[in-house]
């Protein structure tokens, strides 16, 4: 997932950001279960970090998409933001 991150441009790298919907739901939810696991913060910033750069790069309406797929996208990404809020949720109150 590291891997992941750098070569999309999603950490410290000078590689330009390149966001794909699916793939990146996906990979908050990776990078979510890998934080559950382990409680290391740095794989619950990358996931936040993602959703932040899928809002800014992909939160573009596009007149050709198909509803139904993107309605079904949105509710994914829904989901993973929830998801999220949960994680950072669990840790204030582990503080």
């Amino acid at each position: 997932m590291v891997d992941f991150a750098k070569t999309t441009g999603l950490s410290d790298s000078p590689v330009k950001p390149r966001r794909y919907l699916w793939t990146d739901a996906f990979a908050v939810c990776n990078f979510l279960e890998l934080y559950r696991q382990s409680q290391h913060s740095d794989y619950l910033d990358l996931a936040i970090k993602l959703v932040e750069q899928v809002h800014t790069t992909l939160g573009k309406f596009h007149p050709d998409d198909i509803k139904e797929t993107l309605n079904n996208l949105v509710e994914f990404w829904q989901r993973q933001i929830s998801r999220i809020k949960a994680c950072e949720l669990r840790m204030l109150i582990a503080l």
